[in-house]
Parts: C-alpha cells; sequence; structure tokens
C-alpha cells in the first residue's frame, strides 16, 4: 500500500514538470525518408518505425522509394503507427555505387518537399533516413525552431577509420581536400589519433563564442564498397540532411511572408540529374541558420548516421517465403529411451508375500497373483512396438 502511494506521487511530480517545462503547443512533424530495396532496408525501417512511433504529437511519414513502390516494402510499413502515411514511387532506379546512391538521395528528399509544397502541409520537416539514430530529445528541440535549424550529426562506422592498424588497398585517398594518389593507403595520423582517443567524427554548425554560426564541420568521408565517396575537394563541403529541419511554411508561403534569405522554390529545387543538391542551397544567409542545442558540435549529439550497409552487388532474398516444408537431409537422433522397456508390473513386489516367509492362506507363500511371471520386453525400444500394433490392425 504504502509502495502504491510513494508511486502515485512520483508520477503527480512528474505531471506537474511536464505542465511547467514542456513545449506548450506541439507543432507537428514531417520525416521524409528516401528508401530502395537493398539487403538492409527491413532492419533500418523497422528501426526507424519504432523511433517514429514514440514521437508525441501527430507525425507525418512521407516515404519515397526509388525504382517506384515494391510489395516488399509496402508490407513493411503496413507496421508503421504513425499519424499518416505517405508512400510515394519514383521513376529513378537504384544506382550501383554508393556514391550514385547519395546523390539519388538528395533528389528524393526534395521529392518529398515537393510533397509538402503541393499539400500546402504544416509542421516541422525532418530527414529522416533509415540508416539514422535519434535521441528523442532530438523531436523536443527541433519545436524551437522558427525557419531553418541545424543539429550536429554524428557520424558513426566511418569508412577506413574502423580500425587503423588495418591498411586498404586504394587508388586513392583524400586528406584535407587534396586527392593522393597511392597504391597502399593507410589512415591519416589525426584519425588513427583520434580513433585511439575514442573521438567520434560529428558534422554540423561551427559557432563563435557569441553562439553565431561561422561555418561547418564538414568530413570527407570514404564509401564503404571501396569507392571514393566524393571524387573532387568542391564536394567536401557537403552536409548530410540529417542535421538539417526547417519549417513546412519555407517551401510554398509567397514572397511577402517568407524570409528574404531563404530562395524561392523553382531557385533550388530544380538541379540537374547526377549533381547532389545541398541542403544549403535553399539559403541565401547561412547565418542566419538557427542552431539546436549547444552549438559546439563536440558536446552533445542528438543525430547518429550509422553506415550500416552491404556491399553493392550482395545477394539477398527479398523475403524467407517456403511454401512447402523442406525436405530433411540429415535425419535427427532418436529419442535415447532404453533398450529394455519393463512393465509396471515388474517393477514392484509380489502382492502378498511377507518378509518372514510364512505361508498365507495354507500356501507356500505365494499367491495366484505371485504365481503369474512379469511380463517383459526385451530388446525392443517404443518405435518397433509402434510398427507391431500398427502392423496388427492391419
Amino acid at each position: 500500500m504504502e509502495m502504491a502511494q510513494a508511486y502515485n506521487m512520483i508520477a503527480r511530480v512528474q505531471l506537474e514538470q511536464h505542465r511547467l517545462y514542456e513545449i506548450k503547443s506541439w507543432k507537428p512533424i514531417i520525416a521524409i525518408t528516401p528508401t530502395y530495396l537493398r539487403t538492409f532496408q527491413s532492419l533500418h525501417l523497422a528501426g526507424l518505425m519504432c523511433t517514429l512511433s514514440l514521437v508525441r504529437g501527430p507525425v507525418t511519414w512521407i516515404v519515397i522509394e526509388a525504382g517506384g513502390i515494391s510489395a516488399e516494402t509496402v508490407e513493411l510499413l503496413k507496421l508503421a503507427r504513425v499519424h499518416k502515411l505517405v508512400h510515394l514511387g519514383a521513376s529513378a532506379h537504384l544506382p550501383r555505387s554508393l556514391q550514385d546512391r547519395r546523390i539519388l538521395d538528395s533528389h528524393l528528399r526534395v521529392e518529398g518537399l515537393r510533397y509538402v509544397r503541393e499539400q500546402n502541409l504544416e509542421g516541422v520537416v525532418v530527414f529522416a533516413d533509415v540508416g539514422n539514430v535519434y535521441s528523442m530529445q532530438f523531436f523536443n528541440e527541433i519545436q524551437k525552431i522558427s525557419w531553418v535549424g541545424s543539429v550536429p550529426v554524428g557520424i558513426l562506422g566511418h569508412a577506413g577509420f574502423e580500425d587503423p592498424a588495418l591498411s586498404r588497398h586504394r587508388d586513392s585517398l583524400t586528406e584535407s581536400g587534396v586527392r593522393v594518389p597511392s597504391r597502399r593507403v593507410v589512415a591519416s595520423p589525426q584519425a588513427m589519433l583520434a580513433f585511439r582517443n575514442g573521438v567520434v567524427q560529428v558534422q554540423g554548425p561551427a559557432c563563435d563564442s557569441f553562439g553565431n554560426i561561422t561555418g561547418w564541420h564538414a568530413i570527407g568521408s570514404l564509401s564503404l564498397d571501396d569507392e571514393l565517396m566524393k571524387t573532387n575537394s568542391a564536394e567536401e563541403t557537403n552536409l548530410v540532411w540529417a542535421g538539417f529541419v526547417l519549417n513546412a511554411r519555407a517551401v510554398w508561403v509567397s514572397d511577402p511572408d517568407r524570409p528574404k534569405w531563404i530562395q524561392e522554390w523553382i531557385k533550388w529545387a530544380c538541379a540537374e540529374e547526377g549533381v547532389y543538391i545541398d541542403w544549403r542551397s535553399l539559403l541565401r544567409d547561412e547565418a542566419k541558420v538557427e542552431t539546436l542545442g549547444p552549438c559546439r558540435s563536440d558536446k552533445e549529439v542528438f543525430v547518429w548516421w550509422a553506415r550500416i550497409e552491404a556491399h553493392s552487388d550482395s545477394k539477398y532474398p527479398s523475403r524467407w517465403d517456403l511454401d512447402s516444408p523442406p525436405e530433411v537431409v540429415v535425419p535427427a537422433k532418436k529419442t535415447p529411451w532404453p533398450d529394455k522397456v519393463l512393465s509396471p508390473s515388474s517393477q514392484l513386489p509380489p502382492v502378498g508375500k511377507r518378509r518372514d516367509g510364512n505361508r498365507s492362506d495354507g500356501r507356500d507363500g505365494r499367491t495366484r497373483q505371485s504365481q503369474r511371471r512379469p511380463h517383459s520386453v526385451k530388446g525392443k525400444t517404443l518405435g518397433n512396438q509402434r510398427e507391431t500394433i500398427a502392423t496388427k490392425n492391419t
């Protein structure tokens, strides 16, 4: 009884804290996710669905699938527990290299923003890639933005630097924006030192002492399929979309209501095919971007980019579906029954037999039941007995 009262008091205190310190007016969340059929699609989508189901308030999830809407993805999205689910299909097919996939992902995100523009949706737009891991505090922080905000993104599994002791054979390596040709490449000393000290690569805004944005922490990473993610030093400044949030009105309101430092839709959303679309192309003045959380990106991270992908040419079944039971190739061992099976009567002492050996009923100490010999089956297993019974019945 006292324990229940204590729990009720704690619940009331937590409720009052929520009323005092939580955000009063919660803005709807609009999550844009590009996807395509691949080895780890089910793994990534399942994790993202669980995250979005925990978000407070209504969530509109816009999923854009490359190569058109597939039945496999439809079955996965049936498990989504969000306020509204929009599944769109794109005609572009899945590229082979991860570099081209990243370019395609940027175009698919713009297609998601196009749907927001056409439907005049209200809320905060987040670019929830399937490979991202979110802190629930992230969804609380993005409620503070007015138009455009940025959060630091931690990059896990930085390709080429997982184990500095292992060298990789590559044609070239990008170090500090310079492409260095080499046959045998080892991680740079800075990367090796960061790995040994447990420092995680973080991408996000860089601020001055007053909290104003002065630049960006950008990382030129290497791809997972032994290809250079970026081909020139200009692409080293491309930022991941996961650290970018914006007010949905920024893509569909007219000039009087839209800030002047935000570009018009037609000036930035119509990029050429094969060209990566950087989210900063939306802005005329990057200094107007609001920083969410601590501006020092190495102090607190709300979003993690888990770079978990299979090789581009990996083979996998779309679903494990067995129409008929598989044939038994290796027979299982039989249950180790004893070779000698005794009847229950043989395990009990004879009825009516006395310990002193005296006669009973004028006989030599034996009853009629004791004169019967115990029935036993020698050398037969339970399976053999069943076979015999089945034969007799037939």
